[in-house]
């Protein structure tokens, strides 16, 4: 069995002096949660303007049986304007083995008693991370 539940999405655009540290620094604020899987890292000019797009996946192990998934996807650019847009959203995922009778009664109670408490706490610290 598996359960995917969305803990939060958010989208950021932000005028900043140095949209390309900005960028990079709000990624090493997330590489604090978890282990970070580079999806895209380009950088594009076109003479007056850069443009920098970044993607990255983290993921946090939570226990046996759950992981957090944050996706960041950040364009920042600098030309005429100087900015940041980032999306930011995070999804809780949950396997188990639901064969079998003590498998089945296990299920039963992680998802009662214990994979609420793991979704508030999670929610909470990806919140706080942004």
């Amino acid at each position: 069995m598996r359960i995917e539940e969305k803990l939060f999405a958010k989208r950021i655009i932000v005028e900043v002096q140095d949209p390309f540290r900005a960028a990079h620094e709000t990624l090493k604020l997330l590489e604090q949660y978890g282990t970070v899987e580079e999806k895209i890292n380009k950088t594009m000019s076109d003479g007056p303007r850069q443009r920098l797009h970044l993607e990255y996946l983290i993921t946090k192990r939570v226990d046996e049986f759950s992981q957090t998934f944050i996706n960041f996807i950040a364009i920042a650019e600098a030309g005429t304007t100087r900015f940041v847009e980032a999306n930011v959203s995070a999804r809780l995922t949950v396997e188990i083995d639901d064969t079998g009778l003590f498998s089945s009664a296990f299920k039963d109670f992680y998802l009662r008693d214990v994979f609420p408490t793991i979704r508030k706490r999670e929610e909470k610290i990806c919140k706080h991370l942004l």
